[in-house]
């Protein structure tokens, strides 16, 4: 019986130091942690943009009867162009009443503000699509958008390029200290502020006159250019 509690504590003494010898193996263990980052530039094939019609009249049927009817205009003009139901939202719809001056409480008059937000697939049509709306009423014109369809296939090209550079710059390293890399024991992905969008102002809330847009139809050609997907990546890889 002896015997057997000697053979116990042997086996128990010899796991611990088995426990002991790797932990002390993985504390020493060699590593590396490097970041990765990409940059793709892809051409937008996408213009999501924002308009609306702004009309005052003392009487509010009124003011709103006139807004409907170009909002009515605007969205005919879109079926021109093919622009899908499901591309096309009402956004906003305000209806606030104006006054003589900030020290009465009298009513001047009602200002009534519909807001439409769309999204175009064919970007070459949109400088005529602008004309036409500008002809229809369209007196406020929003932040212009440039996107692409794939955003998420450029995305997950993105991450991988990252991948790639983070290793290259591993082995860069490692490869000066005449070491190489092994496999990689962490991985994760750094938030980095890339939506894969573009931006062009044209006008920040801001309401347009006649000639206000009849300059905007000769100088409004919208470039949408290149748009950019970044990833960013850091890896903790082992050393050999």
């Amino acid at each position: 019986m002896k015997n057997m509690n000697y053979i116990f504590v042997l086996l128990v003494l010899l796991s611990l130091q088995s426990i002991s010898v790797k932990s002390e193996e993985q504390a020493i263990r060699r590593k590396i942690t490097v970041t990765g980052t990409s940059d793709v530039k892809i051409i937008p094939d996408i213009i999501y943009f924002h308009v609306g019609v702004e009309n005052w009249n003392k009487n509010l049927t009124e003011a709103k009867r006139l807004n409907d009817k170009r909002i009515r205009d605007l969205i005919s003009i879109t079926k021109k162009y093919n622009i899908a139901d499901k591309n096309i939202q009402t956004s906003s719809l305000n209806l606030s009443p104006t006054y003589k001056n900030y020290k009465e409480d009298k009513i001047k008059g009602y200002q009534v503000l519909n807001n439409v937000s769309i999204e175009l697939t064919n970007i070459a049509v949109f400088d005529s699509l602008m004309e036409e709306f500008i002809d229809a009423g369209l007196n406020n014109i929003y932040g212009i958008e440039f996107k692409s369809s794939e955003s998420i296939k450029h995305r997950s090209e993105a991450r991988k390029l990252a991948v790639r550079a983070a290793r290259n710059k591993a082995e860069e390293m490692a490869g000066e200290l005449g070491m190489k890399v092994g496999k990689a024991i962490e991985i994760s992905e750094i938030p980095i502020n890339s939506s894969g969008y573009g931006y062009l102002k044209f006008a920040s809330n801001s309401v347009m006159d006649e000639t206000d847009g009849e300059n905007l139809k000769k100088e409004s050609t919208a470039q949408g250019g290149e748009i950019r997907v970044q990833a960013r990546v850091q890896i903790t890889f082992e050393l050999e």
